[in-house]
């Protein structure tokens, strides 16, 4: 599910960005982050998108056209559209199975209402800045769905913790408690436990990674420096800066400094050992 989200996303965007009443043919930039959270950690799918205020064209920085950067309206009816009309086509190939308590003819119903409900879709005004829209979104991305200082007083079989409800709560109420058995309170919090090799964040347009040179143009049209390329660094530099370094990287048998000689392939067996190669050699 969390792939057919970014490609309806992406695939929304982009041709609404591509119409000639907006961006025609310049290259845009912009990143989704997927969270799965609501406040009282259920289960909420939900997509954050950045879209910057143009695009690149052959002629420079193209702004758009007219007040009305994205309809929200049309924006929604596309997505929706297109959301229903993937999970549809799973459906019909086996790509998407339903659980066994479920019956095909009433998922089919509850398509059918969801092409006829009115999707949340939230457009905000152009930002004069991007470091304030980047750093709110990077707080979400890092936080994950529950801080540790919402979580209260705990047992041995409940757990307790603070989240602030919706606009929709009562008046006057600012934070609610829920209370869970230890059981529950896991399988609310692993639900929103990514996919192996999924990535919850991924740019598109002028941000994709392979698309760098373009990003550098851009840059330069606005007088940016290009975009420093991050060297990587060993694991004892890493621990180190994080004051983690407590003699890990020294062989416990001689003491010299222990550094990455060779990969060792994939197989069955153990791995076999190298008899020219001294102590402090991984």
């Amino acid at each position: 599910m969390m792939e057919i989200l970014f490609q309806c996303a992406r695939d929304s965007l982009m041709q609404m960005l591509r119409d000639e009443r907006r961006l025609g043919h310049a290259e845009p930039g912009f990143l989704l982050a997927l969270h799965t959270w609501g406040r009282s950690l259920s289960l909420h799918p939900h997509l954050h998108c950045l879209i910057t205020d143009g695009g690149l064209s052959n002629h420079g920085w193209q702004v758009p056209r007219g007040s009305c950067f994205l309809p929200a309206r049309a924006l929604m009816a596309k997505f929706r559209g297109k959301f229903i009309a993937v999970v549809q086509s799973a459906l019909e190939h086996g790509d998407l199975t339903l659980p066994s308590t479920t019956d095909p003819a009433r998922m089919q119903t509850c398509l059918n209402k969801l092409g006829r409900t009115k999707w949340n879709v939230h457009l905000r005004e152009r930002y004069g800045h991007g470091n304030g829209v980047v750093q709110y979104l990077a707080r979400y991305v890092r936080g994950g769905p529950i801080q540790d200082s919402q979580i209260g007083i705990t047992d041995d079989k409940h757990v307790s913790f603070r989240y602030t409800p919706h606009i929709d709560a009562p008046a006057g109420e600012k934070s609610s408690v829920m209370r869970l058995t230890s059981d529950a309170f896991l399988r609310r919090y692993l639900q929103h436990v990514p996919e192996p090799r999924k990535h919850t964040v991924r740019s598109y347009g002028l941000y994709a990674p392979r698309k760098s040179d373009l990003l550098n143009r851009a840059r330069d049209v606005f007088g940016q420096p290009p975009v420093p390329e991050h060297e990587p660094i060993a694991w004892q530099s890493y621990l180190q800066q994080r004051s983690l370094d407590s003699g890990l990287h020294q062989c416990p048998l001689c003491g010299h400094v222990m550094r990455s000689t060779r990969r060792i392939a994939p197989q069955r067996g153990p791995p076999v050992p190298n008899t020219t190669e001294g102590h402090g050699h991984v």
